[in-house]
């Protein structure tokens, strides 16, 4: 399960109030972790350290699908195409993954949402790491 960032409960609270609010994102950026995220931020971030690249993984807004609240259903967002974090075959260190976050930027930016893996991922070198449509989701009640 998905848990808001506190950055993106107070824009909430912000639009509530008739306060600006930041621009959305032209896209999102999917980055893994070996420890445990927080609504702070904080954990370990290993997107970078898998791939070889300082950026996080980009996925278009039009990657997302938004189901709008409704009597009998939640309102959430959710990937709607696989998302791949590719594997640097030239990094020599083995990585366990166990958490995500979903900002909005490549690098720095700010953590929209983050949650726990359903298991452990590890992940050996060149190995890539794939979410399948609809895993990664975002429930708001």
């Amino acid at each position: 399960m998905a848990n808001f960032s506190n950055f993106l409960e107070t824009e909430i609270v912000k639009w509530l109030k008739g306060i600006a609010i930041a621009t959305p994102p032209t896209a999102l950026f999917v980055a893994l972790f070996s420890s445990e995220t927080t609504d702070a931020g904080g954990g370990t971030e290993i997107t970078n350290s898998i791939t070889g690249s300082p950026n996080r993984v980009s996925v278009a807004n039009a990657a997302w699908t938004i189901t709008a609240a409704s009597t009998t259903l939640d309102a959430k967002i959710q990937n709607n195409a696989e998302i791949t974090i590719v594997g640097n075959s030239t990094n020599s260190i083995n990585f366990t993954a166990s958490h995500f976050g979903v900002f909005n930027a490549a690098t720095g930016g700010d953590l929209l949402f983050h949650g726990p893996l359903a298991r452990l991922v590890d992940i050996t070198p060149g190995s890539s790491v794939k979410f399948a449509p609809n895993a990664i989701t975002l429930t708001v009640q």
